[in-house]
């Protein structure tokens, strides 16, 4: 699991407020709700460019980096996956979530697999407390901690989370 969210574990209202004010307030608030809620009759390309670009400085870099931080590859490939997100969650047909019940963090106890939790120690703090989650509750997971590495640690990292993947999966086949 690579920088993983946590169904059932409620974001930290820090978080909630930093996503609001580094990437939400790059959209009007008036547009970006007709985006969400699939009532724009238009997604405006510039709209959706600019929330990628604030979503990769906030949660790809870290909130405390910047776009420095990343190389021209990195930062140009993660933009243009949220920018493709982005369109797609605007655009496209309405998602349906089925939740478990109970949901998956009361569960963790029950996973019997071998676990790698990845986690960029840049990445946005909530997001780091779910990898704690997840490497604490899981019975055996292994927890690989990356510094200066931000929610994209594939991207950013490729020949560390390979290595890594091999190990692991070696170890336990």
């Amino acid at each position: 699991m690579i920088g993983s969210g946590l169904p059932g574990h409620p974001w930290p209202d820090e978080m909630l407020a930093q996503a609001r004010e580094r990437v939400h307030s790059s959209v009007p608030a008036d547009r970006l709700a007709r985006y969400r809620d699939g009532t724009a009759r238009h997604v405006d390309p510039a709209d959706v460019l600019a929330m990628a670009r604030a979503h990769t400085l906030w949660q790809v870099a870290g909130p405390d980096r910047g776009r420095a931080d990343l190389a021209d590859e990195v930062w140009e490939a993660a933009v243009e996956m949220c920018r493709l997100v982005f369109h797609r969650m605007w655009t496209g047909p309405r998602a349906t979530e089925r939740h478990l019940d109970p949901p998956a963090a009361r569960r963790l106890s029950e996973i019997a697999v071998p676990a790698l939790v990845v986690n960029g120690r840049s990445d946005v703090p909530g997001i780091q407390a779910v990898s704690g989650l997840l490497a604490e509750g899981i019975a055996g997971a292994r927890r690989l901690d990356l510094p200066r590495t931000g929610h994209l640690a594939p991207l950013e990292r490729p020949s560390e989370v390979t290595g890594a993947l091999t190990t692991f999966l070696k170890s336990t086949m």
